[in-house]
């Protein structure tokens, strides 16, 4: 038995057997890990925007709407959905702009993106005025944004933002262009007040008396004393968090 050990031939079918004995596990490949969204990422969907002025009809709408998407995505707050999957979800549900509120939640249930679920709020909004001014040419807008917490119904966000245009020494192009500058800096303004305005999220821990809650957050991640929760409940105080 030994002889056969030491012959070579023997000592490489030992290694293929061996091979063949272990190779089931070394075949199985892990899966990829999924992408973590931030706990602090809120999951958004963004629908055309109405134009109340008499200047550039529905496409002034989209473009301050596609604008403000720009600009959401550029924070680290928020996580917007893909134009066609809200385009989907409207074809889905047989629904046209504009949309009731009620219709509004109901698109925020359909709109789905991957592992995150449905959309966590939905956001509207209203061009409310566009103007031409100056020499050189100059335009200013207002929007008004609106963000609606799906499961609440409820605004829990928004901002009222004035958006003007660069201003051009001997500019003599269309007022189109201007319009849509002055709209994307009106989405910067908007994104840049709701960011601002965002409330922090915390895990209850326990409950303190009748209206207070201890929670696992506090004064770093921007917790006061006396902040209310969406379903109205007081936020008296948070790890770390001391009363002002």
């Amino acid at each position: 038995m030994n002889y056969f050990r030491r012959m070579k031939p023997f000592r490489l079918l030992c290694k293929i057997m061996s091979i063949l004995v272990v190779a089931p596990t070394l075949l199985v490949v892990a899966p990829a890990p999924a992408r973590a969204q931030n706990q602090d990422t809120l999951y958004v969907a963004v629908v055309d925007f109405i134009n109340k002025t008499s200047v550039g009809g529905d496409e002034v709408g989209k473009i301050a709407s596609d604008a403000l998407v720009v600009e959401l995505k550029k924070s680290d707050s928020f996580e917007v959905a893909m134009r066609s999957a809200i385009q989907e979800g409207m074809e889905k549900l047989g629904l046209t702009p504009p949309l009731s509120r009620r219709q509004l939640l109901r698109l925020g249930e359909e709109v789905v993106k991957g592992e995150y679920g449905q959309a966590s709020a939905m956001i509207e909004g209203e061009v409310t005025g566009v103007r031409i001014k100056g020499k050189p040419r100059q335009a200013e807008v207002t929007t008004v944004v609106r963000m609606i917490d799906v499961l609440a119904g409820e605004v829990i966000n928004g901002a009222v933002a004035h958006g003007v245009s660069n201003l051009r020494v001997g500019y003599s192009g269309e007022d189109d262009q201007l319009v849509t500058e002055a709209l994307e800096d009106a989405a910067y303004q908007a994104v840049k007040a709701m960011v601002s305005y965002i409330i922090p999220q915390a895990t209850v821990q326990n409950t303190v008396g009748t209206n207070e809650v201890l929670l696992n957050k506090g004064a770093r991640e921007g917790i006061k004393h006396g902040m209310k929760t969406r379903r109205g409940s007081r936020q008296g105080r948070g790890a770390g968090c001391h009363p002002e």
